[in-house]
């Protein structure tokens, strides 16, 4: 298969599912777009119903005090105004005001400083500089009408009505209405300013008086914001102040705690001072604003207020993205996986099928070689045409090394078949390693009629564990390798030495070496070196993979190294043997 195909192929399987994965992603974000659009949709109609449960019970207490305030008779309203602003805890200050100008109450002989700060902080009022009506624009805020109205999830918002209006009520209960005493309106109005409750004397309203008149005024002083009522009946305008804390105690009842836990809610005053929080959000160190609601008309520029960690909403639009995201990234991965997979597999199939390939023309060509030989020389003997002893016994050694070395070559095709399916044994013995080394020697020189190879070993043989002819095959392989590719550096030399549970044989020779790039492939099933020497010397390209194969069967090791000054060594090991200690079973 070639190359080309190959990436063709490869191709073929991640560019689909990257579009996929492009696809999945860009509908993911079309997803999280949409949920976060619910989610701001839904949030908003819950602070819009907070805020029109606030409105409505604000609407309670106030069209509760107006009632009270329009009832009190005007012969009573200091002690009835004194005796609402000492009882009800939203009640903070009361007044009257005689015609526009003339504060009767508080009275000026004995006022308290609380009574004191509030003159000076309606005196724009109670002076006539400033209307006592508000500008008929100024409407109450409403929900968008595509927005459903969402439940609060806290207490019934009519029980919080029905304690607003207790408060309303529960002082006026206590006050009983005294009889009025009938007094012209004009004797009532020559009474100087600051005459007290104690001198106090009002009149029945006159049938010529002009309706009564009423209304509510949100008053900022020194940034902070303050409710006051006022009625104006029989010349006398009168009224009271809410206390804004109280009220701010019912106000956050209203203030669910987010089902969220990255979120969080806050009532904020125009100075953008949080009054109440809820939630479990730091909105100093982690909240962002991302939603600013006005609170109503009753009280201005006071917000409600939805506070994020990350500062959006549609946190479970993130979850599923992150969900489906991960799953896309995993989907790529298996692609990718599967593609690279497909791509070792072909490329390696390629290579086994070249390397087979290069085997079998390798084979043919090392059986064709013997064989010709051993036809050839039989052929002559065969038909007495050599009369020379001398060369009869020549061409009988040389029909002899042939068949040798055709019994190599068919041995190591047959090792290799055998330890691919594992079914080649070892039968290990116990060896003096230096003495077999040696026989080993003297019998692959009367076999190759080559010269004596250098042989020592180091301090004492060491005795090891394993298969002769096992030992045999690997150092015959590693001798021929030698003389194939290393001849011109001169013969080889054999070392046999001990090194810690091991008994060790060296095979060093002075060849031209190795290149770095071949060296951890030497050992590969098929592998040859593509060069000049090795394309002139025959070769299957097994020999060095059975080698280590047999040697690790034994329990040892075959490895390669480069030798000082050029050329090549090969280890073979081979473990010690261990003698049974007496009493061991």
């Amino acid at each position: 298969m070639k190359i080309r195909t190959v990436i063709l192929v490869w191709l073929m399987i991640p560019l689909p599912t990257i579009v996929l994965g492009w696809v999945a992603i860009r509908l993911l974000r079309f997803e999280e777009q949409r949920l976060r659009m619910v989610a701001e949709s839904s949030m908003r109609a819950e602070i819009h119903t907070i805020v029109d449960s606030v409105s409505s019970a604000m609407d309670d207490v106030k069209r509760g005090i107006m009632d009270r305030l329009v009832d009190i008779e005007t012969s009573t309203l200091p002690g009835s105004l004194a005796s609402w602003e000492r009882d009800n805890p939203l009640i903070r200050n009361v007044f009257v005001v005689q015609g526009d100008r003339d504060v009767i109450y508080p009275p000026s002989d004995a006022m308290t400083g609380e009574q004191s700060s509030f003159l000076m902080r309606y005196d724009a009022l109670l002076t006539g500089r400033s209307p006592w009506t508000q500008p008929e624009s100024e409407t109450r805020a409403l929900p968008p009408q595509d927005v459903q109205q969402a439940e609060v999830p806290q207490r019934s918002v009519s029980s919080l009505r029905r304690e607003f209006k207790g408060l309303v009520e529960e002082s006026f209960a206590k006050v009983p209405a005294p009889v009025a005493t009938p007094r012209p309106m004009a004797q009532s109005a020559s009474k100087p300013q600051g005459s007290g409750a104690a001198g106090w004397s009002g009149g029945m309203m006159d049938m010529d008086a002009p309706p009564i008149a009423s209304g509510w005024i949100p008053w900022f002083s020194d940034n902070r914001l303050h409710l006051l009522g006022w009625v104006r009946k029989d010349g006398y305008r009168y009224g009271a102040e809410l206390e804004m804390m109280a009220l701010l105690s019912r106000i956050i009842a209203f203030l669910p705690d987010p089902a969220n836990r990255e979120l969080a809610y806050a009532l904020v005053d125009g100075e953008n001072n949080v009054l109440h929080q809820t939630g479990h959000l730091d909105i100093v160190e982690e909240g962002q604003v991302v939603m600013d609601i006005p609170a109503g008309v009753d009280l201005p520029h006071w917000t409600f207020r939805v506070y994020s960690r990350d500062g959006q909403l549609g946190s479970t639009g993130r979850v599923w993205q992150a969900v489906y995201g991960s799953l896309v990234v995993v989907l790529l991965m298996i692609a990718a996986a599967g593609s690279l997979l497909l791509v070792v597999w072909v490329t390696r199939a390629r290579r086994d099928a070249m390397q087979k390939t290069t085997f079998v023309s390798n084979v043919s060509h090392e059986l064709k070689t013997p064989l010709t030989s051993i036809r050839m020389y039989a052929e002559l003997l065969g038909d007495g045409r050599v009369a020379d002893e001398t060369k009869k016994q020549a061409y009988l050694q040389t029909i002899m090394d042939e068949s040798r070395r055709l019994t190599r070559l068919v041995n190591n095709v047959l090792d290799f078949s055998r330890l691919e399916q594992s079914r080649k044994k070892v039968r290990p013995e116990t060896m003096s390693l230096g003495e077999t080394v040696r026989g080993i020697l003297n019998t692959y020189l009367i076999h190759t009629s080559g010269t004596e190879i250098p042989f020592r070993v180091n301090s004492h043989d060491p005795v090891v564990d394993g298969d002769r002819d096992a030992l045999e095959q690997i150092l015959v392989n590693l001798l021929d390798n030698a003389a194939k590719y290393a001849a011109e550096g001169g013969s080889p030399d054999v070392e046999v030495d001990t090194e810690g549970r091991f008994g060790v044989v060296r095979v060093r020779d002075r060849g031209p070496g190795i290149g770095r790039r071949h060296r951890r492939k030497i050992f590969d099933s098929f592998y040859r070196i593509d060069n000049s020497l090795t394309a002139t010397s025959p070769g299957s390209g097994l020999g060095l993979s059975i080698a280590r194969r047999l040697a690790r069967a034994n329990g040892g090791d075959l490895v390669f190294e480069t030798r000082k000054g050029g050329g090549s060594v090969f280890t073979l090991t081979m473990p010690l043997h261990e003698p049974v200690k007496e009493g061991a079973t």
